[in-house]
């Protein structure tokens, strides 16, 4: 029988059933749990920025961590493994995280003590998707500005039509070609439309092999042809603030631009004056740099924007899969020492977790 942990947020109550079922999917298995409350005085939503902002160890050790010392599999959503708790955790050799974000996981303490990390990348992939294809039209057909005109009762459509399109006819610029615009490219597709793509680590040979018809451009080629162009790479140093004036000023007049990534590889400041200026169609967005929206951002002021408060991922599918997604990916290391959505690789490859994985493989009836 193997030990482990289920970490648990008293303020995110909807997770825990799922978490609880997802995690007996390992097998022959202890199941402890800990209710972490948070901080009395603030909101899940603010903890969670927090976390983002600064960091597991910005919070104590929940304290009933220190109960299960015996632990070798701890499971979180949003609670915290700090530096302490893995040093509490004396047995620990594997922690699975349910998001993609690792914001509350102290990876550089798990890899100094020899905890593999999992995470669930990807598992919202078909949620977020969804939304953007829905930015996409909404941004095409007007829809979110003639709903708030309705909502006004003024029963109007604009005079000027020239910027309401039909997908057919357009090109969608798709600015990395991960799984989630891997997605999108598959789901336009039943609207005829048109899909080319940059991302330096996709040359056209590689992403042929996903039979998308998707074709392979530089970005100044995708910036200066894509009737809608939208973000989906990964904010890395290489990528902050990438999209910025000059790239702005590539676009067609005519060109949407679409944002359900990050707000960090854009120049939002540029992103505004181009807007302001009509230099672009519009844009939808759902991710900014400071989160919620300041009130004082002139981006609620433009008519030429559609603004949605980061909730693409957010499906209840999202929601129930993402345990058992994550789980899947814990047991294919156990299994077969598969490295999809392992985070620190390098803890997989020691003699001492190969070691552990063979023992815990038995132990767990697999």
């Amino acid at each position: 029988m193997v030990k482990t942990l289920c970490m648990l947020e008293e303020k995110r109550v909807m997770m825990t059933p799922h978490m609880l079922d997802a995690i007996q999917g390992l097998g022959d298995i202890e199941v402890n749990r800990v209710d972490w409350p948070g901080p009395a005085d603030m909101e899940a939503a603010a903890i969670h920025r927090l976390l983002e902002t600064d960091g597991p160890n910005v919070f104590d050790v929940p304290e009933d961590v220190a109960k299960y010392p015996d632990t070798e599999i701890a499971f979180t959503n949003w609670c915290p493994v700090s530096a302490g708790t893995i040093r509490s955790l004396k047995k620990l050799k594997m922690v699975g995280i349910i998001r993609a974000g690792l914001d509350n996981i102290d990876v550089e303490e798990c890899t100094k003590q020899g905890v593999l990390v999992v995470n669930a990348n990807g598992h919202n992939a078909n949620a977020v998707s969804d939304f953007v294809v829905g930015m996409i039209l909404a941004e095409l057909r007007n829809i979110g500005r003639l709903h708030h005109n309705m909502r006004n009762r003024i029963f109007a459509t604009p005079r000027d039509q020239s910027n309401i399109h039909e997908m057919e006819y357009l090109t969608l610029g798709l600015i990395g070609f991960g799984p989630i615009a891997r997605l999108v490219a598959r789901k336009v597709s039943g609207f005829n439309m048109k899909v080319i793509a940059y991302d330096p680590w996709y040359p056209q040979e590689k992403a042929d092999t996903y039979g998308l018809g998707v074709q392979m451009v530089d970005l100044d080629t995708l910036l200066t042809t894509a009737d809608v162009v939208d973000m989906h790479m990964r904010l890395a140093p290489a990528t902050e603030k990438m999209i910025g004036e000059r790239e702005f000023g590539l676009m067609k007049k005519s060109a949407f631009f679409i944002n359900a990534a990050r707000s960090g590889m854009v120049d939002t400041d540029a992103m505004i004056r181009t807007l302001q200026e009509k230099r672009i169609a519009g844009a939808a967005l759902d991710v900014y740099d400071e989160e919620p929206l300041e009130l004082s951002s002139p981006l609620y002021d433009l008519e030429n924007v559609t603004l949605t408060p980061h909730r693409a991922g957010v499906s209840y599918e999202s929601t129930s899969h993402s345990p058992h997604f994550c789980i899947q990916r814990m047991l294919g290391v156990i299994d077969n020492n598969s490295r999809d959505c392992v985070v620190n690789p390098e803890v997989l490859d020691t003699p001492e977790f190969q070691a552990w994985r063979e023992d815990v493989k038995k132990r767990l009836g697999r």
